[in-house]
């Protein structure tokens, strides 16, 4: 017991049973042997984040993940011998440059963030890289390794961080032609062996092509898919929980669906449903009570609008985005430009 009176058991959650409110846990004891048990709870917070999404590709095992502090150091120690072994009179200059081949599968906000500053890494830090264990010796990589260096990012969709606005999305691809980073869009993995991964395009008759990127380093960044304990909560709420992602709560991260209020989920393995157009008519029901206006008949101007979407982008913030082309959807719908939307 921790002096907040808190007691930690280290094991795996592996169901969670809310009309009796246990959680069924399984523990390995010191010869090895699962043990299971219940354990009580009055309040349940479900906190256990989220896995890769592997999208069933093949050959995964030969690529690096983006989740623990153990999937960083190996990372560095990977790009660190990739570039001591490139260093070797007896390496051709082919395989320096698969060797110092660097591809990251993913191109969402954590594929393209890598990127970034496994470039700044590769162009700053390494070329004058002084050694640790030696003060007194600088051991510096050959400037003429920058040359051969590359980084590749392959993104299934037309662009990256096509979650975004289009305007962050157009920026960071020109920011990384700037920079030489290849980005290849409209591409999806098939297979990744160790020296390479292997991806496939669409062309004008939509064939597909098959291409290979040879690799010292692959990175994989396709987004996130459920933990095996979130998937068993969505399973007892099958009727209420419909995101693929996550599980789906109120604004007090209340889990939709469970029985009391008492379970909670928080973090990666949660969201929370704000329903906007759920909410729209009552925005429009209160303009118009405040405004003294009968809301069954009324007409709303341009004015109006704003003022609305001004409620809305502060209750809201996410639909701050999707009211950015606010005019051209009031006059588009104003077919009579009588400056009203009825």
């Amino acid at each position: 017991m921790t002096k907040a009176g808190a007691h930690f058991i280290e094991a795996w959650a592996e169901d969670i049973d809310m009309s009796n409110k246990l959680v069924l846990v399984n523990q390995t004891d010191i010869d090895g042997n699962s043990q299971q048990f219940y354990l009580p709870y009055d309040k349940l917070v479900i906190s256990v984040g989220s896995n890769t999404n592997t999208h069933g590709v093949d050959g995964l095992e030969n690529a690096h993940f983006l989740k623990t502090i153990v999937d960083a150091r190996s990372i560095r120690n990977h790009i660190m011998d990739n570039f001591e072994r490139a260093c070797l009179p007896t390496i051709s200059d082919e395989e320096r440059r698969n060797l110092l081949s660097f591809v990251v599968a993913g191109g969402g906000p954590t594929g393209v963030e890598f990127a970034s500053e496994l470039f700044d890494m590769l162009q700053e830090d390494l070329t004058p890289y002084v050694s640790p264990f030696s003060v007194a010796i600088d051991i510096k990589f050959p400037t003429i390794l920058r040359n051969l260096v590359s980084v590749h990012i392959i993104q299934s969709q037309s662009h990256i961080l096509n979650t975004y606005d289009e305007k962050i999305s157009k920026y960071a691809e020109k920011k990384f032609q700037n920079d030489k980073i290849d980005v290849i869009t409209n591409a999806r993995v098939s297979k990744v062996e160790k020296d390479k991964i292997i991806y496939t395009t669409k062309d004008a008759d939509d064939k597909i092509i098959e291409h290979v990127l040879p690799a010292g380093l692959i990175v994989w960044s396709t987004g996130v898919t459920l933990n095996p304990i979130t998937e068993k909560v969505k399973g007892h709420l099958p009727s209420i929980q419909k995101n693929r992602h996550a599980l789906e709560t109120d604004s007090h991260l209340r889990v939709l669906g469970a029985p009391m209020g008492d379970v909670y989920a928080v973090g990666d393995c949660s969201t929370v449903q704000n329903n906007v157009a759920a909410h729209i008519v009552d925005f429009l029901r209160s303009a118009d009570l405040a405004d003294g206006k009968d809301p069954e008949q009324t007409d709303l101007s341009f004015q109006e609008w704003r003022r609305l979407a001004g409620t809305i982008k502060r209750k809201f913030p996410q639909a701050a985005g999707h009211l950015k082309r606010l005019d051209k959807i009031f006059y588009e719908n104003d077919q009579d430009h009588s400056g009203c939307q009825a």
